[in-house]
């Protein structure tokens, strides 16, 4: 009918719009992440800061997209979701994951993602199924707090695997061989 959505199939391109600046979401000002009202010295926000947290809110978004999309469990409970998110993703890897971008590309993918409407999507031959888009961001969101937390973990035990290069620095610089190390541990 004239009111109904339109149907979306797998391989269909998914609308590739930029959203006008009146319907677009207010953002945090990051500024305080250059910027420092103290004058010493000790751990001054710095524009590298923020291109690095920039950075990392990306990867972890990226991160936690491939996560969903490679995801047996999350195929099995919402495949419309993640067939929806692949053809999306798909279409902005090169403009909002790929070389060198402006800062916020992480927050401006969630944004067009929240920003389409739902839409029905065709997830095997006969089955229709509606997809929210709200729904999408949720899953994303809920992933890149899990990828935040397992990088955190990691990074926690990089001072253990450093402890090894350490020594052998140290080794070097005192002139102790790895024979002379390993005999005068026992």
């Amino acid at each position: 009918g004239a009111g109904a959505a339109p149907k979306a199939s797998a391989d269909a391109e998914v609308d590739m719009a930029t959203p006008s600046p009146e319907s677009t979401f207010q953002r945090a000002n990051l500024l305080f992440l250059e910027m420092s009202p103290d004058n010493s010295n000790d751990y001054c926000p710095s524009p590298l800061r923020k291109g690095n947290f920039d950075l990392l809110t990306l990867l972890t978004t990226q991160e936690s997209i491939h996560r969903i999309l490679n995801s047996a469990d999350a195929a099995a409970r919402a495949p419309a979701e993640v067939t929806y998110l692949g053809n999306f993703y798909s279409q902005r890897v090169g403009t909002h994951f790929t070389g060198s971008q402006w800062y916020g590309r992480a927050d401006d993918f969630l944004e067009q993602l929240l920003l389409a409407g739902p839409t029905r999507v065709q997830v095997q031959d006969e089955h229709t199924a509606m997809v929210d888009p709200l729904r999408i961001v949720e899953m994303i969101l809920e992933e890149r707090e899990q990828v935040a937390d397992d990088w955190l973990h990691e990074v926690t035990r990089v001072p253990e695997s450093h402890m090894a290069i350490k020594r052998i620095q140290l080794n070097m610089l005192m002139g102790i061989g790895e024979n002379e190390v390993n005999t005068a541990f026992e």
